[in-house]
């Protein structure tokens, strides 16, 4: 009978032993997927705010590439009331009927300095000159209305591409007969 204990007490023993090492080998293997879950949501986070920080960029440069924008179409603007005031309205207005009296398009990758170059200025179908040092084209259309009061409509459009996608800004100024 001693020996029957004792054979009992050593089968426990080892019961226990066998328990106690299943135990561990499960808290190791719950260690090993909490490590697993934790690198995934980490992962996650991580890739969060990269696409946020990345978002933030883009919009960053679009916001400073749409500011640049508007300010070429302001500056053309100006340009083109300058003119004006400065030929006076008869010659101006002459000066653009005389060189299409539809809707001319002028390519404005710089701002003629002078009232020669104004009127030197000759309209285009389409634009592809870059406006020096910058991504942008800017063109200019003028519609003209002859009848009373005589009108122009100017309309800058300044573009740039980013990102494969064409953006774009856009301006009207009209002008009348100041004198």
């Amino acid at each position: 009978m001693k020996q029957a204990l004792h054979h009992s007490k050593n089968s426990h023993s080892a019961v226990e032993k066998n328990s106690a090492e299943s135990v561990n080998s499960m808290q190791n293997g719950s260690t090993l997927i909490e490590v697993i879950i934790a690198v995934a949501v980490i992962s996650l986070a991580l890739i969060a705010i990269v696409a946020s920080s990345v978002m933030v960029i883009r919009n960053q440069r679009y916001s400073a590439a749409q500011h640049q924008a508007t300010a070429y179409t302001q500056e053309s603007l100006e340009w083109v009331r300058k003119m004006r005031d400065t030929l006076g309205w008869a010659t101006f207005f002459a000066d653009l009927q005389a060189d299409n009296p539809v809707a001319p398009t002028y390519c404005l990758d710089s701002l003629p300095a002078t009232t020669a170059a104004f009127e030197a200025l000759s309209s285009s179908s389409s634009c592809a000159a870059v406006i020096t040092g910058s991504v942008f084209t800017r063109s200019m259309q003028i519609t003209l209305s002859s009848s009373a009061p005589q009108i122009v409509t100017a309309i800058t459009t300044v573009s740039w591409d980013d990102g494969g996608k064409t953006f774009q800004v856009q301006t009207t100024l009209v002008l009348t007969n100041q004198e």
